[in-house]
């Protein structure tokens, strides 16, 4: 009768578990974080060796897990599996910061607002766009998605605007998307969208309390002039 294969890195893998649940993520060294990843997609295999492979290819965390899932299979040893697990963890990170606390945001409160809208575009590569609604308390109902488009242009349609609105039964919202490029100032296309959002809003009693374009910092478009109502 064969012998059961003894899994060698059974007793490294267990003494890095016991290392994160004792101190967390502290004095990890990136490749070491992807190893402990990788732990949970490849039961059996040398995950240092990868990982170490990983970080040598994309440099560093953010790069490896906002590389293409064809590009993260070239390296040996990547599979569909894990490919897509890598991939996926910036929007799962992404949601998580959407969803935290939201109840707790308020119009009111700029400097918490602005840092909550800087958390979520966390390693952002293409333009991504939200509508924050907000209640009547001032207090942010939800942030919801609107669109999506390249490095240098978020596609989304007036319709969906309204549509997350009247949905949600708010009558005060804010537009936000981001330029990954860095630069924060709104461009000639931020403002042609935003006068026909807040001519779209008018007839339905919503108002567009403002819109955010985040980069390296986040700018309001109503504290530069362009929403005057």
């Amino acid at each position: 009768m064969p012998k059961e294969k003894v899994n060698l890195n059974a007793g490294h893998r267990e003494r890095m578990r016991q290392r994160y649940i004792k101190s967390g993520l502290d004095g990890f060294q990136p490749h070491e974080i992807l190893e402990l990843l990788l732990f949970y997609t490849m039961p059996r295999c040398d995950t240092n060796k990868i990982a170490h492979e990983l970080i040598n290819r994309f440099h560093t965390l953010a790069g490896v897990m906002n590389a293409d899932i064809k590009e993260l299979k070239s390296i040996k040893g990547v599979g569909e599996h894990t490919a897509l697990f890598l991939n996926l963890l910036p929007e799962v990170f992404k949601a998580y910061q959407i969803s935290k606390n939201t109840e707790k945001l308020k119009f009111e409160n700029r400097k918490s607002l602005r840092s909550y809208l800087m958390s979520i575009y966390t390693g952002a590569v293409e333009e991504q766009a939200y509508v924050i609604c907000f209640g009547s308390d001032g207090g942010v109902i939800c942030i919801e998605p609107i669109g999506s488009g390249t490095s240098t242009r978020a596609n989304f349609d007036i319709r969906s605007v309204v549509e997350v609105a009247l949905r949600n039964r708010s009558d005060r919202i804010a537009l936000v998307h981001n330029h990954p490029d860095g630069n924060s100032m709104p461009s000639r296309e931020d403002a042609f969208a935003t006068d026909c959002l807040i001519k779209a809003l008018k007839p339905l009693d919503i108002q567009l309390f403002d819109h955010y374009v985040v980069g390296r910092s986040v700018t309001s478009m109503r504290e530069c002039g362009y929403i005057t109502d």
